[in-house]
């Protein structure tokens, strides 16, 4: 059988086939392959001898074609020459490169980090890697004709070259210049939000800064880029939803790595409406707000009244003609923003316009009731002496009221003030007492 078959094991051009044979009068075959009749065609037939041996056969035999890489030939073991009678063993290989001349020789490029150099060369060959005519790393290229060989770093500038023999033959001589160290980066910037005052998202390997370009000009350069992530300060450009945005990965050298178009959307339009109670009869609803409120509507018992309002700065106002707004109505505010896109909607809580003031007479030690006069729609009072609220109550009619509150309630060195309010509870007035020892 035939066990191993060898190119170039000696002299170019030279195919060594190792077989073992049962018998001194078998026959080893050697054919080529002809592609224009799809037919194999024999060159050479010889008897050999019993047992384990090898033979030499030509690698481009004189009376064929087989010269180029990728031709086929076969091996064949038989009992009758030219493959004739039984066949014992049949190999197909075909060729691998060109005999009797080097595969040229490349060399990858060169940086001044570089410390290993790395093409491909003959198959087998010996590689010589040289500046000027100093050899500073010699190598093998593989059977897939690859080679890496390590050399010391060299300087940007330095000319380096590769070249590889194989039996006497030498190949072409490749040449690299050494360059600067090449760097890389890439930038992956998230989705703009307008109004947001910084571009942020990830980057990756040298990128140090960034440069914004809005629609196609440059505007900025700078950011802050800290472990894999970045922030670009862009609340001074003014971006809008249609600009098209750009940012580039730059280096310490401000050499461009990346280039990417940034994702401008709209903002997310939201916000709320916080109004106060409202007094009927005054001229404006009052209140609080957050997010893009920028106008409202006024709505009471159902029906549409008008829109508008002033919003700045987290507060509103809102005018309200006289008469429109009665104790009892039900009144809502609805909000919106710019677009007219609704936020939300808020009732108004109405409390009537009432007013009124007391005056009490100065009280004296040991009295049970605190007495005097009052205006408007008193109705109740509260008691408090010295911070703490002792009761409510009293009776108030016709402009007088009285207050009971026993005869040791109240001492001659006590702060006491007496607190009036209508009949929902509004306060109206307060005043401090003034508190006479007995005699």
């Amino acid at each position: 059988m035939i066990s191993e078959i060898a190119f170039d094991s000696g002299a170019r051009g030279q195919i060594y086939v190792r077989y073992t044979s049962q018998s001194h009068s078998f026959y080893l075959t050697q054919e080529i392959y002809n592609p224009a009749k799809n037919e194999w065609v024999s060159v050479d037939s010889a008897k050999i001898n019993s047992g384990i041996s090898m033979r030499v056969f030509l690698a481009t035999p004189v009376t064929g074609n087989l010269s180029r890489p990728g031709d086929k030939y076969r091996f064949t073991l038989s009992t009758l020459p030219n493959g004739g009678g039984t066949v014992i063993d049949s190999k197909d290989y075909s060729l691998q490169n060109y005999y009797g001349t080097m595969k040229a020789i490349t060399i990858n490029s060169v940086t001044s980090a570089s410390t290993n150099v790395i093409g491909t060369a003959e198959p087998s060959s010996t590689v010589q890697i040289k500046k000027g005519s100093t050899v500073i790393g010699t190598g093998k290229a593989d059977l897939n004709g690859d080679y890496n060989i390590k050399i010391p770093a060299q300087v940007v500038g330095t000319a380096v070259t590769a070249q590889s023999a194989l039996n006497g033959v030498t190949s072409n001589i490749a040449s690299v210049t050494v360059t600067g160290l090449q760097t890389v980066g890439a930038i992956d910037p998230n989705k703009f939000i307008v109004g947001d005052t910084n571009i942020t998202g990830t980057y990756s390997d040298d990128v140090v800064r960034a440069r914004a370009l809005i629609n196609g000009a440059s505007v900025s350069v700078g950011g802050s880029f800290e472990n894999g992530s970045f922030k670009f300060f862009v609340g001074n450009l003014g971006i809008k939803t249609n600009d098209v945005v750009v940012l580039q990965a730059l280096d310490a050298n401000n050499r461009v790595l990346d280039n990417k178009t940034v994702t401008v959307a709209s903002a997310i339009s939201q916000g709320a409406i916080t109004p106060n109670d409202y007094t009927v009869g005054a001229t404006n609803i009052t209140g609080s707000y957050t997010g893009t409120v920028a106008r409202a509507e006024l709505f009471v018992e159902g029906t549409r009244v008008s829109t508008g309002g002033t919003f700045a700065n987290g507060n509103f106002t809102y005018f309200i003609p006289t008469g429109r707004i009665k104790e009892g109505d039900t009144v809502v505010l609805i909000a919106f923003d710019a677009s007219g896109k609704e936020l939300g909607r808020q009732t108004v809580r109405t409390v009537a316009n009432t007013q009124g003031s007391i005056k009490a007479h100065h009280y004296t030690t040991g009295n049970v009731t605190i007495t005097g006069n009052y205006t408007g729609d008193a109705t109740k009072a509260r008691l408090t002496v010295n911070g703490k609220v002792i009761s409510w109550g009293g009776t108030f009619h016709s402009g007088t009221f009285s207050y009971y509150v026993g005869s040791t309630t109240i001492g001659a060195k006590d702060t006491v003030v007496l607190t009036v309010f209508d009949a929902k509870d509004n306060q109206l007035d307060e005043q401090n007492l003034t508190v006479l020892a007995q005699p």
